[in-house]
Parts: structure tokens; C-alpha cells; sequence
């Protein structure tokens, strides 16, 4: 389990004279109201405990407010915040030192990690120029796939009825349209976008891309183009 409440403790603490104090008043109990209370801190984001729980503090433990205000006001183990958070400077320091510790690791540990990456990156481009020619031919293949499918991207966004897109793109990748056959279909499918067919009764004509894709609609003569108006002055 990660230490993530970990703290540093000195075996003499009780020895320190305000310790020394604090139990000569409050016996044993003080001295254990005292530890609650520094491993309460320790729990907190900040390190700071508002003095207003101070009450339900000390119901959770089964003691009194007062002897819980009494260890933090009486033997200078602890300071406030304008009467509204306590605090303990000496776990503070210790606290402090410790996050900083961690921090430190962190950032070592992710640099190894960007280190051990820019290897491994390495390793795989000095491994690929060794590659069988099975394994380039599968890497040609893959580039090829992509760019296919950025050009389908490009005609299913250009197609005014986008309906079962998962099949227009296995009719698509059958295809497989080099940038001539592409150029073809980007034609015919601005050509058909313009023809009363698809334009009539709010596009209710219009095929689903993968048939027009499948049938090669393309290459079909389109019947009733629109065409732009020639004003003459």
C-alpha cells in the first residue's frame, strides 16, 4: 500500500519539554489527544484543520472539546490561522521536506519514463530497417488503409445523405480508389448533388452512399443537372 499517510515521528517526542509539560497537566491522556490531533493534520490536504469541527472531533474520539482545545492552545505544539484553521509548524517542516522528497521522484520517475521511451522508439526504428520484406509490404499496406480512409472522410462528408456509414466504408475500402478513380467519384457525386433527382422532395431519392458507392452511380449520366442561371444585361 502506497504511504500516502506516512509521516515522520521522532521516537523522543516526548521528551520535548512542551510534551514534558503537556503530560505533567494532562497525563498520558494529553499526550494522546496530542497525536490525534497531529495525525488528524496529517490527513488534511493542507495540513490545516479547521477549529470549528473541534466538537466533532472530539465526539469521534471520545473525549471533550475542552481537553482538545487545551493540548492546541496551551503548550505552543500548535498554531491558527486567524482563529479559523489549526496547524502544527513542526509537521508542517516535516511535511514539507517529504512532498518535496516525492516531487523530486516523480519527476525523476517520468523522465526515466520519456528516456526508457525514446529507446524503445529507437530500438523499433533500427528493428524496422531489418524487417522482412512480409513485414514492409504490411506496413505499405496499413499507409495505404489510412490514406484510403482519409479520402473517405472527405467523400461521406461531401455526400448529402449520410445513412449506414459503416457500410459505405467497407464499399469504399473495396474500392480502394487511387487519386484518379477519387477525383471520378468527386466529380460525379457534385454532378448528382446538383440533379433534380436528389434535389426533389428534400433529398428523398437519394441513395444511401454505399449503393451509389457499389453501383458505380459515378459514371451514370445524370439526368435533369441543375445548372446555374445566365442573366443576360
Amino acid at each position: 500500500m502506497k504511504d500516502a499517510y506516512w509521516f515522520k515521528h521522532d521516537s523522543n517526542a516526548k521528551d520535548d519539554p512542551k510534551c514534558v509539560l503537556l503530560i505533567e497537566q494532562l497525563g498520558l491522556e494529553g499526550y494522546g489527544i496530542y497525536w490525534v490531533l497531529v495525525e488528524t493534520l496529517r490527513d488534511q490536504p493542507d495540513y490545516r484543520y479547521p477549529l470549528a469541527l473541534i466538537p466533532a472531533l472530539a465526539r469521534r474520539y471520545n473525549t471533550s472539546a475542552q481537553k482538545l482545545e487545551a493540548v492546541i492552545r496551551g503548550y505552543q505544539l500548535f498554531e491558527s490561522d486567524d482563529e479559523q484553521f489549526f496547524f502544527s509548524p513542526s509537521l508542517l517542516q516535516r511535511m514539507e521536506e517529504y512532498d518535496s522528497k516525492r516531487e523530486q521522484a516523480r519527476l525523476a520517475g517520468k523522465k526515466s519514463a520519456e528516456v526508457r521511451k525514446k529507446q524503445a522508439l529507437i530500438s523499433d526504428r533500427s528493428t524496422s530497417v531489418q524487417r522482412p520484406l512480409s513485414d514492409r509490404s504490411t506496413i505499405r499496406e496499413d499507409k495505404s488503409r489510412y490514406i484510403y480512409a482519409q479520402k473517405f472522410v472527405e467523400f461521406y462528408g461531401a455526400y448529402p445523405k449520410k445513412r449506414a456509414k459503416q457500410d459505405a466504408m467497407k464499399a469504399w475500402m473495396k474500392l480502394k480508389p487511387d487519386e484518379e478513380l477519387f477525383e471520378k467519384i468527386m466529380t460525379g457525386l457534385s454532378r448528382w448533388a446538383k440533379s433534380t433527382d436528389w434535389l426533389r422532395d428534400d433529398g428523398q431519392f437519394i441513395p444511401y452512399p454505399a449503393t451509389w458507392l457499389n453501383g458505380r452511380r459515378w459514371e451514370d449520366e445524370v439526368t435533369g443537372e441543375v445548372k446555374p442561371k445566365k442573366y443576360v444585361n
